[in-house]
């Protein structure tokens, strides 16, 4: 028997790269999605902050503050509610979603929550409309430019205090 019919490194089973050293040349946010919010507190916390609003969703913004640990990267979840559709739909806009926020540059700031409440704009818009959006979202929540019970921002969202 051949080496390369018992699996051995020759073998079928072997998984050529398409093109060498591709992986090193990936930007570090493709190769390392952002972590995920899981718990309800911590969706909970992120409503609590900060709220840049678009037509597909709402994204909302909270600091976290660092508990002696060297400073993790940003956390995002995504909710979209019943009443945006049924259950194919639902998974629709979370899968559109997810892949808008492998897109680069996005202006997360590492030591924030963010969460994201899809509607159903979100599943009839251009996918390059979506990441459009999802820039001008993180890079208006970075500069302060949302506003969340007439408070002024001076800051980063979800560090404003109301005037």
């Amino acid at each position: 028997m051949s080496g390369a019919a018992a699996g051995t490194p020759d073998g079928p089973e072997t998984r050529q790269v398409a093109e060498p050293g591709l992986a090193s040349r990936l930007p570090a946010r493709l190769s390392r999605p952002p972590a995920r919010l899981k718990t309800r507190p911590d969706f909970v916390r992120a409503s609590r902050g900060g709220r840049v609003h678009s037509r597909s969703f709402s994204l909302q913004v909270f600091r976290r503050e660092p508990v002696g640990d060297p400073v993790l990267g940003c956390r995002i979840g995504l909710t979209v509610t019943k009443k945006v559709g049924c259950a194919v739909e639902r998974n629709r806009i979370k899968r559109r979603l997810r892949e808008a926020l492998r897109a680069p540059d996005l202006a997360a700031l590492p030591d924030h929550d963010y969460v994201i409440v899809a509607r159903r704009d979100a599943l009839t818009v251009g996918f390059a409309g979506l990441v459009g959006e999802l820039r001008r979202c993180f890079s208006n929540a970075k500069t302060g430019l949302s506003r969340k019970n007439g408070a002024r921002r001076t800051g980063p969202v979800g560090t404003a205090t109301a005037p």
